[in-house]
C-alpha cells in the first residue's frame, strides 16, 4: 500500500512540476516576446505605390525602403508608349519613353505624418520615329538616346507605422545642365 502511494506521490510531483515548468517556458516565452517586440522595428519598412506626374513623369510604379525612421531609399519605373505624338508644327510616331526615378528621401516628423525632402536621378529612355517639322516630312528612321536627368520632391508624406494605405503630394522638379521642369506629383499605394 505504501509502495502505491509513492507512486502516486511521484506521479503528483511530477505533473505538478511539468506544470511549474510550462509555466516558467511560458513567462521566458513572453519575456522574449516582449524584448523582441522592443527590438523590432517600430514602423513599415516597405511601400510600394504608384505616383501620377511626379518624378517619372506621366506616371511610376515604385517601391520605397525604409532606411530608418529619417531616411527612405526608392526606385521606380514608367513605360510611356505613343502611337503618334503632335505638338504645334511637329510631329513624332512611335514614341517610346521609359523613366527610372532612384531617390533618397529624408523625412521630417513623428508618427504617421512627415515632411519629404528627396533628391536623385532619373534615366530616361526615349525612342521615335520622326514624322513632320512644319509638314515637312523627315527620313522616317528611329532614333533614341539615353538621358540623365535630376529630380527631387518637396512635400507631404502620411504612411502610417503599421500596415495600411501610403499617400504622397508634393513639388517634384526635374532638371538637367541646360532645362529645369518645374511639376508636382501625387503617390497612392500601400505599406508593408
Amino acid at each position: 500500500m505504501c509502495n502505491h502511494f509513492l507512486k502516486y506521490l511521484v506521479f503528483v510531483l511530477f505533473i505538478l512540476s511539468c506544470y511549474r515548468i510550462d509555466g516558467q517556458i511560458k513567462v521566458l516565452d513572453t519575456l522574449v516576446v516582449a524584448n523582441s517586440d522592443t527590438a523590432k522595428v517600430k514602423f513599415c519598412r516597405n511601400a510600394i505605390y504608384l505616383e501620377f506626374f511626379g518624378n517619372g513623369g506621366l506616371y511610376s510604379v515604385n517601391y520605397d525602403y525604409r532606411l530608418s525612421e529619417k531616411f527612405s531609399l526608392r526606385a521606380g519605373f514608367s513605360i510611356v508608349n505613343i502611337k503618334s505624338f503632335s505638338f504645334i508644327f511637329f510631329t513624332i510616331d512611335n514614341l517610346k519613353i521609359r523613366t527610372f526615378p532612384v531617390m533618397l528621401n529624408y523625412l521630417i516628423g513623428k508618427g504617421s505624418s512627415h515632411f519629404e525632402l528627396g533628391a536623385g536621378i532619373m534615366p530616361t529612355y526615349v525612342s521615335g520615329t520622326g514624322g513632320s517639322f512644319f509638314y515637312s516630312e523627315s527620313s522616317g528612321e528611329t532614333e533614341s538616346s539615353w538621358m540623365l536627368a535630376g529630380t527631387a520632391t518637396i512635400g507631404y508624406r502620411y504612411q502610417p507605422r503599421e500596415k495600411g494605405l501610403i499617400f504622397r503630394i508634393g513639388i517634384t522638379p526635374g532638371f538637367t545642365t541646360t532645362d529645369f521642369i518645374f511639376s508636382f506629383g501625387i503617390s497612392v499605394g500601400a505599406t508593408f
